[in-house]
């Protein structure tokens, strides 16, 4: 049980025991304990909300940033692998890139490497759709 929700619960006791023994107790009492119990139930669901919000928001920056355009002039990819490239002549090609030897490499049908292709920019390729199953 998270430390929130047993404080509402103790809240919720505690006006239970107080509506039993009204004349022990301030008149509002009961009524005060269901608030507090109450406030901090909505207090809670916000802050899940936003943070949930907040993450998902996050994430989308996080995915703008990485799915930026990218000028060869101002950095390469750190790791080897497969990136969304753009060139003047062809416009745009999934290429492998070589971290090691600072080359780009396009495949053509029979697989073998094309080297040395120009690049002027290049991007992180985009996360794949979610398919139903």
């Amino acid at each position: 049980m998270r430390d929130y929700e047993g404080s509402v619960k103790s809240l919720r006791e505690n006006a239970e025991w107080a509506d039993g023994n009204i004349w022990e107790v301030p008149i509002m009492l009961p009524d005060n304990l269901r608030q507090a119990a109450d406030a901090i139930e909505e207090l809670q669901k916000r802050v899940e909300l936003e943070y949930q919000s907040g993450f998902a928001d996050g994430q989308r920056a996080a995915n703008r940033k990485k799915n930026k355009w990218i000028s060869v002039k101002e950095r390469l990819p750190e790791k080897s692998g497969l990136y969304l490239t753009y060139n003047p002549r062809r416009s745009f090609m999934t290429m492998h890139y070589s971290a090691k030897n600072k080359v780009w490499n396009a495949f053509d049908h029979e697989d073998e490497p094309k080297h040395a292709l120009e690049v002027t920019h290049w991007m992180h390729l985009p996360e794949p759709p979610e398919v139903e199953k």
